[in-house]
């Protein structure tokens, strides 16, 4: 957990949020804006009304954790899946 921590913290060093939870939805969507193909699933749901735009921030924002548990530099199909799946109660 404090490895996941600590690469959060120094990718958001020099902005105003210390973790994931704290990053702005313009944030999300400019800086730290993810590929279109990854993040399709999230847009489908969002297309089909599933969710809110809030919601698909609250996604994006656990699929970053996710990310950062794995070692990974930003979120990649099976964290977006995953975070979602959360979300929906699946997991």
């Amino acid at each position: 957990m404090a490895f996941a921590r600590e690469r959060a913290a120094k990718r958001l060093a020099g902005t105003p949020w210390r973790h994931n939870g704290e990053i702005s939805s313009a944030a999300l969507h400019r800086e730290f804006r993810l590929p279109d193909e990854t993040l399709a699933p999230l847009h489908r749901g969002l297309d089909l009304g599933l969710m809110s735009a809030r919601a698909l921030d609250r996604v994006l924002r656990v699929a970053w954790t996710l990310s950062d548990l794995a070692g990974k530099d930003q979120p990649e199909d099976d964290d977006i899946s995953m975070a979602l799946a959360m979300w929906m109660g699946e997991h």
